[in-house]
């Protein structure tokens, strides 16, 4: 679940992760896309891990990865997520 500033919420059957939005480094420009930016690197997990890997600790790594992507597009006017190499460095930082 996506709640904009107040971060990211990914439930399983056993409970739910929470992550906080990754804002604090960057200024809004357009909020158009981060839903969708969110939802692609959720499919990706799901696509190199399976829907049942995802849970605990990896599904709080998976929700902090969306919430860093969806701030970078954030970051940008219209509907532009990162670029694997952009996102790979914010990671980093």
């Amino acid at each position: 679940m996506t709640r904009g500033a107040k971060g990211l919420l990914g439930f399983t059957e056993n409970g739910f992760e929470e992550v906080e939005a990754a804002l604090e480094a960057i200024v809004v420009v357009d909020t158009v896309g981060a839903g969708d930016t969110v939802g692609a690197i959720i499919v990706e997990a799901i696509v190199k891990s399976g829907v049942a890997a995802i849970h605990g600790l990896e599904l709080e790594k998976v929700l902090h990865r969306a919430a860093v992507a969806a701030a970078i597009t954030c970051s940008r006017a219209g509907a532009e997520p990162p670029r694997a190499h952009e996102l790979r460095e914010a990671l980093e930082r």
